[in-house]
């Protein structure tokens, strides 16, 4: 038997979107769509989809051209969600400075709660 859901949210990596693509051109109704585009170069990228009926706020949306960064908290849930892109070639520094940025974000939600 077939059982239909709702999750809560979906996480894309390696999302490959630009400006040049509109968000109504990858919407998914019920979701609300939150990117992380990467710039300076093509491909990589990141983005959530969270369902419409959870409050969702952006802690941090970052590219440095190698990683890209997303960390949204939702804040119906009380939950923060996090996703990262990096490439099988960064560097460490550049992974680095993704991962900095999430526990700073983090951080700084958690001083404010």
């Amino acid at each position: 038997m077939t059982k239909l859901c709702s999750p809560l949210s979906i996480i894309l990596t390696e999302t490959h979107l630009s400006d040049s693509v509109l968000n109504a051109e990858v919407s998914i109704p019920g979701y609300a769509l939150f990117r992380s585009d990467r710039e300076g170069r093509t491909h990589g990228g990141t983005c959530v989809y969270v369902r419409n009926d959870l409050a969702t706020q952006v802690l941090a949306c970052h590219s440095n051209s190698v990683c890209e960064t997303l960390v949204l908290k939702v804040k119906t849930l009380d939950l923060i969600l996090v996703s990262v892109y990096r490439p099988p070639d960064s560097s460490l520094k550049h992974f680095k400075e993704a991962i900095d940025l999430c526990k700073n974000s983090i951080d700084q939600a958690m001083e404010q709660d």
